[in-house]
């Protein structure tokens, strides 16, 4: 008998969360999404960004990765302030 595997419904609604916002133009959600990304990768000390890049093999590009999603995710949040 095969075991029946787990709905992952936290991708789901986060899929769906993603269509809504790109659907109905909520940008704001990306800078949720951004902080939800790399906040994990801050603890690992591990970055995946198209490839995963570890913090110890090269630091620089690991630091641009952190600080690009940090930024974005900032500017994102912060944007609908200054319209």
């Amino acid at each position: 008998m095969t075991k029946k595997k787990a709905a992952k419904w936290r991708t789901m609604i986060g899929l769906a969360i993603m269509f809504t916002a790109v659907i109905v133009q909520i940008n704001w959600i990306w800078g949720v999404f951004y902080l939800y990304w790399v906040i994990p990768d801050i603890i690992r000390g591990r970055a995946y960004f198209i490839e995963d890049v570890d913090k110890t093999e090269n630091p620089v590009l690991y630091y641009v990765i952190i600080f690009s999603f940090l930024f974005l995710s900032f500017y994102v949040l912060t944007e609908p302030l200054f319209t």
